[in-house]
């Protein structure tokens, strides 16, 4: 996989190179190799400059020899922009009689320069820029460094303000919504530069109400639910309860064993169960057989289910899926049951198509339904909705178009008073991908 891309304000290098600075040059300016410039500007449509085509060889050795001495490029630097070999470019500057310039034995600098050195590395120049400014080392420039106890600040070479990034980070700004607002392809970017201009990932200082959290724990919550309630990963919810001197329990929440036993007995599901309590299968299991039950195994114990009842239901239009929720099973109970009752499938596995009156149908999506509220009313998925409206030839609208209407100022007000944005989704029945969009947008 390749690096993360720089971001160059490629107009502002295009109108810099057209008007005579070199590759080197810019690369120098933009803290960047050579060839990345190039490569930059031949994406740009941007013909490069090849001199050892267009300068007659009277002309190159003069060329050479200013630019080894005049503008201080190094061997390389020169060998780059020309496409000549280092040794060659040697050969030409003692051939002109000016040779090569050897390292400078400075090794001090008085006060002055110091300070203008701690000026220098506030400004983010580079240490190559530094060390021709004061024609030294940079050995010996680093080592005055260490002396003095300085450091190079550092300064994004990005084309975004990463100023104004920077308050919107300190503020609270989630990372992804900076690199919208900014334009940046990858938040990954954002961060980065975070990183190294000394920020710590804020998600270290999450604040968290602790002691509700330990509550919670302590009087019988999983970290799973605990993660759900507050809205953060579950590591963060073991290491605040670590770092509050909390003993985590071995092998999960308690359970009411005896109800879990009873309920179980009178056929419930291992997987209803675990929904019921908010914890995994393998917990009820285990919790069933440390209090010497013996499990059923996957087809034993059939459960019972009025499946003459179920078939006319769907028959009748409703779904597998509301199936599912009103009789407390699984899609694939549903299906096999349906299936041994003859009812008939479609190819692709789905039953009998339901008849629809479409043309009402096309008259509610027309006058600002949504196909959500269709399939709602009419008790089929928004997808057998869109399907069928497709068939009658209707134009289908983007989503986003006819946004759900919410009423954003309760909404941030139940956010601000410290309900999750799944709590808030759930209370006005829409996701919590667009109770966090709305939030942002509404500058929460």
């Amino acid at each position: 996989m390749g690096g993360i891309k720089f971001n160059l304000p490629i107009d502002e290098i295009k109108s810099e190179y057209e008007s005579g600075m070199t590759l080197a040059e810019l690369a120098e300016k933009y803290e960047v190799s050579i060839n990345t410039i190039r490569k930059r500007l031949i994406e740009a449509g941007v013909q490069t400059r090849r001199y050892t085509r267009s300068i007659k060889k009277q002309k190159r050795k003069e060329i050479i020899a200013e630019m080894y001495h005049q503008q201080g490029m190094s061997l390389r630097g020169v060998s780059d922009e020309l496409g000549i070999s280092r040794e060659r470019i040697r050969q030409i500057l003692n051939e002109v009689g000016v040779g090569t310039r050897g390292l400078s034995s400075k090794t001090e600098l008085n006060d002055t320069e110091l300070e203008e050195l701690k000026d220098m590395l506030k400004e983010g120049l580079s240490i190559e820029q530094v060390k021709k400014h004061f024609a030294i080392t940079i050995k010996t420039l680093r080592l005055l460094m260490k002396r003095e106890g300085l450091k190079k600040h550092y300064v994004p070479r990005v084309s975004w303000d990463y100023k104004k990034a920077e308050e919107e980070y300190l503020s609270g700004v989630p990372l992804k919504e900076i690199a919208r607002r900014h334009g940046v392809k990858s938040y990954g970017s954002v961060k980065k530069v975070m990183d190294k201009l000394g920020h710590e990932p804020r998600g270290k200082y999450l604040k968290l109400p602790i002691e509700q959290i330990k509550s919670d724990y302590e009087s019988g919550m999983s970290i799973s639910q605990l993660k759900r309630k507050y809205d953060v990963s579950q590591p963060t919810i073991r290491d605040r309860l670590i770092g509050a001197g909390v003993q985590i329990r071995n092998g999960g929440v308690d359970v009411p064993v005896d109800e879990i036993k009873s309920e179980y007995q009178s056929d419930m599901s291992q997987r209803e169960l675990a929904e019921k309590y908010g914890v995994s299968r393998e917990t009820i299991r285990n919790r069933l057989r440390e209090a010497g039950v013996q499990t059923r195994k996957r087809g034993g114990n059939k459960i019972e289910l009025p499946v003459e009842q179920i078939k006319s239901e769907c028959e009748s239009g409703m779904t597998q899926r509301e199936l599912v929720v009103k009789y407390g099973v699984s899609r694939d109970t549903i299906r096999n049951r349906l299936i041994e009752a003859g009812v008939q499938t479609r190819n692709g596995g789905g039953f009998n198509k339901i008849e629809l009156p479409m043309e009402q149908i096309k008259s509610e999506y027309e006058s600002g339904m949504t196909q959500r509220e269709l399939g709602k009313k009419y008790g089929v998925a928004s997808n057998t909705i869109r399907n069928r409206l497709l068939k009658e030839g209707v134009q289908t609208r983007k989503r986003g178009v006819n946004e759900i209407e919410l009423p954003m100022e309760q909404i941030k007000s139940d956010y601000e008073s410290g309900m999750t944005q799944r709590e808030v989704g759930e209370k006005y029945g829409v996701s919590k991908g667009t109770i966090r969009n709305r939030l942002i947008e509404a500058g929460v």
